[in-house]
């Protein structure tokens, strides 16, 4: 018949997964936020190294493995966090769908049902 659910025990599975959220996507938004600085301090050493102009410093910086390398890892984070959104989503809207079924198998209950 009816589901026993324990409210603490769904409170507490619904709050870990938007913590995981919240973390990941900080995560994410950091590395995203970053992503420039991380691009000029490669640009800077090839300038160091001695690159002929600017716009070859930052060639050769974009073509560096550490660039490609933080792009992957700032996809990655982004994917993760979003990953983690949908299961935070999904874990809300099936404890609104269980809820619904709980009342409205009470409601009918109550009707005699």
């Amino acid at each position: 018949k009816g589901m026993n659910i324990d409210p603490d025990e769904v409170f507490h599975k619904i709050s870990n997964a938007g913590l995981e959220w919240v973390n990941l996507n900080a995560k994410a938004k950091l590395l995203e936020d970053c992503e420039k600085s991380e691009l000029s301090q490669i640009i800077q050493e090839y300038v160091k190294k001695g690159s002929k102009s600017m716009a070859s410093a930052e060639s050769e910086a974009r073509a560096d493995q550490r660039t490609f390398d933080y792009i992957c890892n700032k996809t990655n984070a982004r994917r993760d966090s979003d990953e983690a959104k949908v299961k935070y989503e999904a874990a809300k809207t099936w404890f609104e769908a269980v809820r619904t079924k709980a009342a409205t198998e009470r409601q009918e209950m109550r009707q005699g049902g």
